[in-house]
């Protein structure tokens, strides 16, 4: 069975790999913390593929919105100068 890693921080993927059957249980399929069995969506150019442990989902984001948290966006720093927040 095929897994898929994530960094257990940010969600982000890190790749793939088949997982290893237990030693002691046969047929019982190992997977490890920071590890999921679901597969993720495909990525495209500047956007980055991260996991949602909680929801348990991948999703895809844009590379600018994970590297500029919404209260860097300049778009939200005018918003707060000017005192209108959402």
């Amino acid at each position: 069975m095929k897994i898929y890693f994530f960094n257990r921080e940010t969600g982000v993927y890190l790749g793939d790999e088949f997982a290893n059957e237990a030693p002691m249980n046969r047929g019982v399929i190992v997977v490890p913390r920071g590890a999921t069995t679901i597969a993720p969506p495909q990525g495209r150019l500047g956007y980055i593929v991260v996991f949602d442990i909680v929801t348990k989902r991948w999703e895809v984001r844009s590379q600018w919105d994970s590297e500029n948290p919404r209260d860097n966006h300049p778009r939200e720093i005018s918003r707060i100068k000017c005192g209108v927040r959402r």
